[in-house]
C-alpha cells in the first residue's frame, strides 16, 4: 500500500506543471508623456498573455503588484509563492525609445538569462512585450524568437529590416515523371522514342503571405531540355509554425501544357516513302498538391525548397500526365527607385502587385 502511495506521489510530482512568478515592471515614470501608469499596467498584461502563449507554465501574478529592485528581492518573493522561476523586468525611456528588460531565474538563483526589446512608441509594446516573453521562457535572443506575430516597427523600418510578406523570384527544379506521352523525344538517328526520366524546369515563383498563417503561391514553369512544357500552378498553402523556419503544405490549381511527339510515314514530292516527326499540343488543367519547407521566413529574403505532386487532365487520349517536381526557391521583395527615395519622407507606399510586368516595362524603357 505504502509503495502504491509512493509511486502515485512521484507521477504527480512529475507531471505537476511548473510555476513562473512574474512580478510587476519597475518602470520610470519620469517623462509621462512617453510612458505612464496606464500604459505600464497595460505593458505588464501583455507581457503576462506573452508567457501564458509561449509556456505551459502556471503564470502568477500577485494583485498587489509588487516590485523587485534587487535579485534577492525576486528569490525571496519565489521562496513565498512557491514558484520554480521569478521573471523581473524594467522599463526605460531613452530619448524616443522605449527600453524593455527582463530576467528569468530559478528560485535558487540559478540558469538566470536577460535580455532587452527595443521599441519606437507605446503601441509597438504589444509585440515587444510577446517578443521579450518569448526569448526568457526559451533562453533564446531576441533575434532567434522573431516570428510573424512579434516583429516590431523598428525592424521595419531599419536598413535590415523584416520586409512586407509579399515576394517574388525563380525557381530550378527537375520533374520525376511516372506517366504521360509529354515526356517522349526522339533522336534523329533512332526511330524508337525515348523516355526523358529527369525534365529540367526554370520558372517564376510569386508568393503572397497571409495573416493568418497560409500563403498563396504562383508557378510559372518552363521545361528547359529535349521535352518542353509550360505550366502555371496556383496553390494555397498552411504553415507549421510562425517561426523564420517552417514546414508549409498545400494545394492547387494549374494548367499544363506539353507536346505528343510521334512518327508519321508520309509520302514525299518524288513519290518516296519517308519518315517525318511530328507532335500535337497536351493541354488541359492540373490538380496539384505540394510540401515543402522555408528559410528566414520573417526577412527579406527567402530560400524555399519544395517537392510537388501533378496530374494533368490532358485533352488526348493516352496515359495521365503525372509526377513529382523537385524545386528550389530563391524569392525576395521587389519595390522600385521611387519607393526607396520615398520611404524616409513618407509613410503612404504603393505597392507594385504586378511585379513582372513592372521589370519588362523598367527594361524597354531603358
Amino acid at each position: 500500500m505504502n509503495k502504491n502511495f509512493l509511486l502515485i506521489a512521484l507521477i504527480s510530482f512529475a507531471f505537476s506543471n511548473q510555476s513562473i512568478l512574474l512580478l510587476y515592471p519597475d518602470a520610470d515614470l519620469s517623462n509621462t508623456a512617453k510612458l505612464n501608469v496606464s500604459d505600464v499596467n497595460a505593458i505588464h498584461e501583455l507581457f503576462t498573455d506573452g508567457f501564458k502563449t509561449y509556456s505551459k507554465y502556471d503564470i502568477i501574478t500577485p494583485s498587489d503588484n509588487p516590485i523587485c529592485y534587487s535579485s534577492e528581492c525576486a528569490l525571496s518573493l519565489a521562496e513565498e509563492y512557491s514558484a520554480d522561476q521569478v521573471v523581473t523586468s524594467k522599463i526605460r525611456v531613452l530619448g524616443s525609445k522605449i527600453i524593455f528588460t527582463g530576467m528569468i531565474q530559478k528560485n535558487d538563483g540559478s540558469d538566470n538569462f536577460a535580455t532587452r526589446i527595443t521599441a519606437l512608441n507605446v503601441e509597438d509594446m504589444e509585440n515587444a512585450s510577446y517578443r521579450l516573453s518569448k526569448s526568457l521562457i526559451n533562453r533564446d535572443s531576441i533575434e532567434d524568437v522573431a516570428d510573424i506575430d512579434n516583429i516590431i516597427k523598428e525592424e521595419e523600418v531599419a536598413s535590415k529590416r523584416r520586409k512586407s510578406l509579399y515576394r517574388v523570384g525563380l525557381h530550378l527544379g527537375y520533374i520525376v515523371p511516372f506517366g504521360g506521352k509529354n515526356y517522349y523525344y526522339f533522336d534523329d538517328d533512332n526511330p524508337t522514342p525515348k523516355w526523358n526520366s529527369f525534365p529540367l524546369i526554370l520558372g517564376y515563383t510569386q508568393n503572397w503571405e497571409l495573416k493568418s498563417n497560409n500563403t498563396m503561391m504562383l508557378d510559372i514553369g518552363l521545361g528547359i531540355n529535349s521535352t518542353p512544357t509550360f505550366k502555371i500552378d496556383f496553390t494555397h498553402n498552411t504553415f507549421n509554425n510562425k517561426s523564420d523556419n517552417s514546414m508549409f503544405y498545400g494545394y492547387g490549381i494549374g494548367w499544363h501544357v506539353g507536346m505528343d511527339r510521334y512518327l508519321s510515314n508520309q509520302i514525299d514530292m518524288f513519290d518516296n516513302q519517308i519518315t517525318v516527326e511530328e507532335s500535337k499540343l497536351r493541354h488541359g488543367p492540373a490538380l496539384v498538391a505540394q510540401v515543402g519547407y522555408i528559410f528566414m521566413r520573417t526577412y527579406n529574403t527567402n530560400i524555399m525548397t519544395r517537392a510537388k505532386y501533378h496530374c494533368q487532365l490532358s485533352t488526348l487520349d493516352g496515359n495521365i500526365d503525372n509526377g513529382i517536381t523537385f524545386s528550389l526557391s530563391f524569392i525576395r521583395k521587389i519595390e522600385s527607385n521611387n519607393k526607396r527615395v520615398n520611404q524616409s519622407r513618407s509613410r503612404d507606399r504603393v505597392e507594385y502587385r504586378f511585379p513582372l510586368l513592372e521589370l519588362l516595362l523598367k527594361a524597354t524603357s531603358n
